[in-house]
């Protein structure tokens, strides 16, 4: 029988948002650096913690899953 959730999944899907977190804290730390003089509208980098928090949480339930199997 197979289970219902199989730990490479969330591993595959907790690497894949981590480069995406980092692409975008790449991407915002660049832009503002040429676009934004005001030190009040650099918050842009802090939208790639999303992403990051995700992909941590999806590599600690593989963690979790690859324990128990």
């Amino acid at each position: 029988m197979r289970k219902l959730y199989d730990w490479r999944g969330f591993m595959v899907a907790g690497v894949i948002s981590m480069a995406a977190g980092i692409a975008l804290l790449i991407f915002f730390c660049a832009l503002i650096t040429w676009q934004v003089d005001d030190v009040d509208q650099r918050f842009l980098p802090f939208i790639s913690a999303f992403p990051l928090c995700v992909s941590v949480a999806c590599l600690l339930i593989a963690k979790y899953l690859k324990q128990n199997e």
